[in-house]
């Protein structure tokens, strides 16, 4: 249980921050855009969304989930595999452009060219299938990556799109061109792990298609359930009834999104314990279930009291109206959790053959629904068609979990919950209106957290025992790996510089004839490491260096025993420069090191040297990524890399303000 609760939280985390990151960008420019656009704009680029997300579920067709599944069980032949996969995908993302062109006659007329603009980038929009090979391949903190490059992207394009006058067009053309952005970032991350091989094989593709079809269709029935209202608003009411609906619909994305973070890795792991260790599951389930009420139900009930400030302080003061929206998709947001636990038990049980079904049923319910309801509700009839649309699939859901796993209800624990949640709403309604609306909150919330206790909703002991398998370990280096990578994407103290295998080639075969009375050499059994310490400490920049560190931090990452260059002055050290190997990885990439010349020896042709012969040790064992670290105070030696070649790094964002600075100067410029 230990292990798999540590994988568990790694891939968690490690998934999580790359959906985190989507989101972030996401929702802060759709609450740019409702601000800046008001009600009608933000409903018209809620619009093309929701046409361009279905139409990017089409194009998935359930091929996502069977790239899950099969990619663990191809290994031999895994490249193949994935050259059949993204061919596959591909033909069906440009099939799915062509029908949605097509469509388009059906669709809100006076937006149809920003929709042909949406359009194109459909086989964009359907990239993130990426994240089961990170995983199968132990890299999942490369999703972070891709998902950081996407966010990146699209903040950056949008905010351009919104810097005089929102503009739909420019705003759909930067989402689609941010999602291409993703696509590169993933595919070039992916080649470090697989490289496909385009071999045409039918059986991969059968393989493929078996799996992915029933996912498919019950994957766009589930869309096209989730988007309806947004179609059927605009035809029936307005754009800024879609706007309205949307406002609030995104707070209901942020619960899914957070749900299918947390129950999606669970599936191994109830899986793996369905048959080993069923009754404690079943124990542990229905603790989940509970938990999520006891915390969820609260929630729900206070939404109201904070619906239309929130609205207002996000979107703006035209969206208030949407509180009434909120009050009720706060309830969906919670049926949401507990459907997607459901679901992620009910794969592990393989029990998925009713998926289709009832995501066609729910979605004609959906339809019917909102036709229904729209008319004389407007944005509030959409949100009760998506309340009573989730409750149907999560009866359903929950039914066949049920039948086949055992009751996973426990009517006394859930009969508890329902008293303390009653005794909430009574206290908010019946508390003195004079009272101020904080502290009726905090009153209520004091008055529940005493009936948890007294009630004892949660078993505390079975908790405890869940809590005492979180035994990381190891494990915890991981996720520093992950916090390091995103603190460096966000600050790094040192300058970046790429040496193309072009420039480390120069000094391969050369002969070095220095001045007179000027020896260079390599290390080698009679080098005084502490002389070299004492030239590193002249330096001032190096930190303090001694022979032992010498030895441990220089020596020992050498590419290979001689790959240092050392220039004595008679028989004094003057100059070093140093090929290491990156210990971080097991991939030939290198660091040229150490580049330092004593003051008086420099301006004498030294440089040229003590350069290029150190970075022909790369070339010769086989390494093809050179690097340079340096600080930005060293511009002599910063505009010294650069004439010879050497590359500036853009690797992190204060580094996309400090070369700006170093490159300005004439010299520089001259240089790049």
């Amino acid at each position: 249980m230990g292990g798999a609760v540590k994988s568990y939280v790694v891939n968690v985390v490690a998934q999580g921050l790359g959906k985190g990151a989507t989101f972030g960008a996401n929702f802060l420019i759709f609450v740019l855009v409702a601000r800046l656009g008001g009600a009608d704009f933000f409903g018209q680029y809620s619009y093309v969304l929701s046409f361009l997300a279905v139409a990017a579920a089409a194009a998935d067709f359930g091929m996502t989930s069977a790239l899950g599944r099969d990619i663990a069980q191809v290994e031999a032949e895994a490249d193949v595999y994935w050259g059949n996969y993204l061919g596959l995908r591909l033909a069906i993302g440009l099939l799915v452009t062509v029908l949605s062109i097509a469509a388009l006659p059906f669709l809100a007329a006076d937006i149809r060219p920003v929709l042909v603009v949406g359009a194109l980038f459909i086989p964009f929009l359907a990239s993130r299938f990426f994240e089961p090979v990170y995983q199968v391949f132990h890299s999942p903190w490369y999703s972070s990556a891709a998902s950081l490059a996407y966010g990146g992207a699209f903040l950056v394009l949008s905010g351009l799109a919104l810097w005089r006058r929102p503009s739909l067009p420019w705003l759909i053309l930067a989402y689609g061109l941010a999602n291409a952005a993703y696509l590169a970032a993933a595919f070039g991350i992916s080649l470090r792990l697989l490289r496909p091989r385009f071999t045409f094989d039918a059986r991969c593709l059968q393989r493929i298609l078996a799996v992915a079809a029933p996912l498919g269709v019950a994957s766009l029935f589930t869309i096209i359930a989730g988007r309806a209202p947004v179609f059927i608003l605009e035809g029936l009411k307005s754009m800024e009834e879609v706007g309205l609906f949307n406002a609030a619909f995104k707070f209901v994305e942020l619960t899914a999104m957070g749900a299918a973070m947390i129950a999606g890795p669970l599936i191994p792991i109830y899986a793996a314990r369905v048959d080993a260790d069923r009754e404690a599951l079943r124990e542990e389930f229905s603790l989940t279930l509970e938990a999520l009420a006891v915390f969820g139900i609260p929630v729900a009930l206070l939404v109201p009291y904070g619906s239309a400030q929130i609205l207002a302080l996000l979107y703006g003061p035209a969206f208030p109206p949407a509180a009434a929206v909120l009050n009720i998709l706060a309830w969906v947001g919670l049926l949401i959790f507990s459907s997607l636990f459901f679901t992620a038990l009910a794969v592990a049980l393989g029990v998925v053959h009713f998926a289709w079904w009832n995501a066609g049923a729910a979605a004609l319910l959906s339809i019917a629904l909102n036709f229904l309801l729209i008319p004389s509700l407007g944005a509030p009839g959409a949100a009760w068609a998506a309340l009573i649309c989730e409750i149907f699939l999560m009866s359903i859901t929950a039914g066949f979990v049920i039948r086949h796993f055992g009751n996973v209800i426990r009517f006394g624990a859930w009969r508890r919950i329902l008293i303390a949640n009653a005794g909430l709403f009574a206290l908010l309604h019946l508390l003195p209106a004079t009272l101020d609306l904080f502290p009726r909150i905090v009153a209520s919330l004091g008055f529940y957290a005493g009936a948890a206790i007294l009630l004892r909703l949660l078993p505390w002991a079975g908790m405890a025992r869940l809590i005492s398998h979180l035994d990381f370990g190891d494990d915890l280096r991981h996720l520093g790996r992950i916090v390091k990578y995103l603190w460096g994407f966000i600050y790094s103290r040192q300058l970046l510089l790429r040496v193309p295998l072009q420039v480390a080639r120069r000094g391969m075969n050369r002969s070095w004839s220095p001045p007179e009375e000027y020896r260079i050499l390599s290390p080698g059994p009679r080098t005084d490491y502490a002389e070299w310490a004492g030239l590193l400490n002249a330096d001032g920049g190096f930190g303090f260096w001694n022979d032992y560190r010498v030895r441990e931090e220089i020596v020992a990452f050498l590419v290979t025993p001689e790959a240092a260059t050392l220039i004595y002055h008679r028989e004094r050290l003057v100059g070093c420069f140093c090929a290491c190997r990156d210990a971080s990885t097991s991939r030939k990439r290198g660091y040229g090191s150490w580049f330092f010349i004593q003051p008086e020896h420099r301006h004498r042709g030294l440089a040229e040297a003590l350069f290029y012969r150190t970075l022909a040790y790369f070339p010769e064992a086989g390494y093809e990524e050179i690097y340079l670290l340096s600080d930005d105070f060293r511009k002599p030696a910063l505009h010294f890399y650069l004439k010879h070649g050497v590359r500036p790094m853009y690797n992190s964002l204060n580094n996309l303000i400090r070369w700006p600075r170093i490159l300005k100067t004439g010299a520089a410029r001259r240089l790049v």
